[in-house]
């Protein structure tokens, strides 16, 4: 079938539960990668790295255990791992997830809310949970030089995450204007797609 996308399979795992094994994979591959480029190029020991973390690891009861043993194994400092979690992984279960949250916090890992501002993340969310990342979904990015409105929710997104004390991360930026355009009106960091 060729590349398969996430979009395609991580729901068939997350329905079968095959997303545990494959998550605490993914924790444990990202970090060991991780610490083997933060040796190789030392100049460079403050590189994270972001982990898609699933609504169903989060009901699992082990991930701050899978996660401890990860960073224990490989030596990674935990400020180095970012948690990223979806908006609807928060929708399902806030309480319990905050509790999770609050655990890798205290152990230094920074925590991302992946795609805000397309789900159903309710702002009282912004100040229960332990967050230290926004990041902006591609959606307001693709059109940020084309379409005013666009324009003007990334600049609301950038300044509300700034007034909480939180850092942006941009999604899919692919231009020099776009990458300019984000830096002009203070968003923290990009990734492309």
């Amino acid at each position: 079938r060729g590349m398969i996308p996430p979009s395609n399979f991580i729901p068939v795992a997350e329905e079968n539960g095959l997303i545990i094994p494959i998550g605490q994979w993914v924790i444990e591959t990202a970090c060991r990668q991780l610490k083997a480029w933060q040796d190789r190029f030392v100049d460079y020991t403050e590189l994270t790295i972001s982990v898609n973390i699933s609504v169903q690891q989060f009901s699992y009861n082990n991930l701050e255990k899978i996660v401890e043993a990860a960073l224990n194994e490989t030596g990674l400092p935990a400020h180095c791992l970012v948690a990223e979690l979806t908006e609807s992984a928060v929708i399902d279960k806030p309480e319990a997830v905050i509790g999770h949250l609050n655990h890798l916090k205290q152990s230094g890992i920074k925590i991302a809310v992946d795609d805000f501002g397309t789900g159903y993340f309710s702002l009282a969310y912004l100040k229960n949970f332990p967050l230290d990342f926004l990041k902006m979904d591609k959606s307001f990015v693709e059109d940020i030089n084309r379409n005013h409105e666009n324009l003007e929710i990334a600049k609301a997104i950038i300044t509300l995450a700034q007034n909480l004390d939180l850092e942006v991360i941009a999604e899919g930026i692919e231009s020099e204007d776009q990458l300019e355009t984000l830096q002009a009106i203070g968003c923290d960091f990009i990734q492309g797609y």
